[in-house]
């Protein structure tokens, strides 16, 4: 069934949030982000780059601006060797994959001044996020919230609502009392249980310089329960300039272990960040690498 207009999503979270006399939490000063999970910090910022994503692949590619062209985020300088010694796995945010060879740019240019280049050959992926170098590593079938029914959507739309609903935030914030919208989600399976990870955006239209609340969110249920459980909670604020968007680019799986690979980005820099699921409704970041232009 087709999914719900912005204005039917819009009405049911208005209602919503009257019901709940509640759905007005907002962040504290702009541009203040909260992570929490049921384990804490991220590993010590101590730890070797190498310790933290050895197990996730040897490569760690996302798409540049071009047609072909791919930004290496991890490792800070790779070979031309490592680069081409085995095909990419090619993945989308949906879990279809494919492989394509790569080849390193021998240039100076390097995006943002920090980041190398390289040359995606043969590929026949048209929409991927992000690619790996690893064989042990297999992408996560996701089912966006697009391909749910109309009642299975809205009753998504309002729990991930509720779950936004009760971050903290301070009493004189600007977005109290403003409808979430639901801007992406997606839905898949680990353990039994079922994960949901989306970002939700509050806009306040009337300023002069319209200023948007961005959350994101991982959570979990069991089968035994109607309700989701929050996992990790971000949040981000400001104008269009500064409110970071998330992009969630991945789930994949590497025997036991799940790993969700999430972009942030705004005008002017891009935040990426590995976060590994270590048990139920329990998440840690792993990794972050930050691109400033």
């Amino acid at each position: 069934m087709p999914f719900p207009s912005h204005e039917q999503l819009r009405t049911v979270l208005s209602a919503f949030c009257l019901a709940m006399a509640a759905c007005g939490p907002a962040d504290a000063p702009s541009r203040v982000e909260t992570a929490t999970g049921a384990t804490g910090s991220a590993l010590p910022s101590g730890a070797p780059a190498d310790e933290r994503m050895s197990a996730l692949g040897s490569l760690l590619v996302v798409p540049g601006d071009s047609a072909g062209a791919g930004i290496v985020i991890y490792p800070v300088s790779p070979t031309a060797q490592l680069v081409g010694s085995v095909p990419l796995k090619l993945i989308a945010p949906s879990g279809d994959s494919s492989l394509a060879s790569a080849a390193l740019v021998m240039t100076d240019s390097q995006v943002c001044g920090e980041a190398p280049l390289i040359r995606i050959q043969d590929s026949l992926a048209a929409d991927w996020s992000v690619g790996i170098l690893s064989a042990a590593v297999s992408p996560v079938r996701m089912d966006s919230i697009e391909s749910l029914s109309r009642a299975d959507s809205t009753r998504l739309v309002a729990e991930l609502a509720r779950l936004a609903s009760t971050i903290p935030m301070q009493s004189d914030s600007r977005f109290k009392g403003l409808p979430f919208a639901v801007s992406s989600a997606r839905r898949f399976t680990s353990d039994g249980r079922q994960i949901v990870v989306s970002q939700l955006v509050r806009r306040v239209p009337h300023e002069a310089e319209p200023v948007e609340e961005h959350t994101f969110i991982v959570a979990e249920r069991d089968s035994s329960s109607a309700a989701y459980s929050m996992a990790v909670q971000m949040r981000s604020e400001g104008n269009e300039d500064v409110a970071e968007q998330f992009e969630v680019l991945a789930v994949v799986r590497g025997g036991q272990e799940v790993w969700l690979l999430l972009s942030r980005d705004n005008t002017a820099r891009t935040t990426y960040q590995v976060f590994e699921r270590v048990g139920p409704g329990a998440w840690r970041s792993r990794w972050t690498r930050v691109l400033s232009c």
